[in-house]
């Protein structure tokens, strides 16, 4: 995904993979926004292990999925008609508002050069 995002064709106008967890009614509106959280984490986990073909990532790679993967949860507010449906992680993916670039990249907001990735 990485090798993707960077390439020449897709750059301009990729943004960021949005990762959502999602539970059922069963428990507490707490409870399962951890759970949501916690799914969500797990997936980005998972991704960052290897580059697919068992390649370890770089230290560099893992910062790009830092910056691009903004990760999120929902309790019980996108309920689907059966439980086991709602218990989900969706990976929705965000692209460039036209002249939405040229404004984040003069911010600074998205300056994230001192965070660390951490651990799974």
């Amino acid at each position: 995904m990485l090798k993707t995002v960077k390439s020449k064709q897709c750059k301009q106008f990729f943004k960021k993979v949005v990762v959502e967890g999602y539970t059922d009614i069963d428990g507490t509106y707490m409870t399962n926004l951890q759970l949501s959280l916690q799914r969500s984490r797990q997936v980005v986990c998972e991704l960052s292990k290897s580059d697919g073909v068992g390649k370890t990532l770089t230290a560099e790679e893992l910062k790009e999925i830092r910056d691009l993967f903004l990760v999120g949860g929902f309790s019980f507010n996108s309920l689907k008609k059966i439980k086991a449906e709602s218990r989900r992680v969706e990976l929705k993916l965000e692209f460039w508002q036209l002249k939405e670039k040229e404004a984040d990249d003069d911010s600074g907001v998205n300056d994230l050069s001192n965070k660390k990735f951490g651990k799974c």
